[in-house]
């Protein structure tokens, strides 16, 4: 035997059913909310062997060959006033991924490679003299 109480036109059952749906409705959104994304990439690219003072020439051709890209820099292109490092690399050696060069101390050079999955590598030179320049050192950013 069920007892059944009336209040005006809202019964009991329907009130206690309207508390359990609205306990519940915080919990349906926190449901639905899209998960955070971590952007990191699942796969990375293969990083060649690279080593400390070996020709950055021969680092350049083991990058491309394993799938890395030059990023081609534009700032470059356009400075009329580069300085001779930057100029011997991107114009004579067509090195157009050079960031750009170190005007004291090592005079270090930065170039700059992209993965298809984003990453970004940045390999610097040292003895940046005419077929000279030798790796230095080289990481990955990400962006």
């Amino acid at each position: 035997m069920s007892i059944k109480f009336s209040i005006g036109l809202i019964s009991i059952s329907t009130v206690i059913l309207s508390i359990i749906i609205s306990s519940f409705e915080g919990s349906v959104v926190a449901q639905t909310k899209k998960p955070t994304i971590d952007r990191k990439p699942c796969v990375r690219q293969e990083l060649p062997k690279l080593k400390q003072n070996m020709p950055y020439s021969k680092a350049r051709e083991m990058l491309l060959e394993a799938g890395w890209q030059s990023v081609f820099n534009h700032e470059q292109l356009m400075n009329s006033q580069r300085s001779a490092p930057v100029d011997y690399f991107f114009t004579k050696k067509e090195y157009t991924e050079i960031q750009d060069c170190a005007g004291t101390g090592l005079g270090l050079c930065l170039f700059r490679f992209e993965s298809a999955y984003g990453e970004i590598l940045y390999v610097t030179t040292a003895n940046n003299g005419a077929n000279q320049e030798t790796v230095f050192r080289w990481h990955i950013e990400e962006e």
